[in-house]
């Protein structure tokens, strides 16, 4: 049994409010019968379009058993 996460964040993605920017979490469960999509623009993000967006792959950082994965954006002065 095979399960797929992706994780996507466009580029220059603009919401037209003080809080730009966003990550599209797109995951597949074997038990449903169509992908779902997640949109996040959290509050406390940095903000404007030259925020800049960084991402990670450490591993099981949890020590859940799983891949995880870490998403941030430094702030930028």
């Amino acid at each position: 049994m095979i399960t797929t996460t992706l994780l996507l964040g466009p580029n220059e993605t603009s919401q037209a409010g003080p809080n730009e920017g966003a990550a599209h979490l797109v995951y597949s469960f074997p038990s449903l019968s169509e992908n779902a999509l997640i949109t996040r623009n959290p509050s406390n993000t940095p903000q404007g379009s030259d925020a800049n967006f960084g991402s990670g792959l450490p591993g099981d950082f949890n020590g859940d058993g799983f891949d995880d994965l870490i998403v941030g954006s430094p702030v930028r002065v």
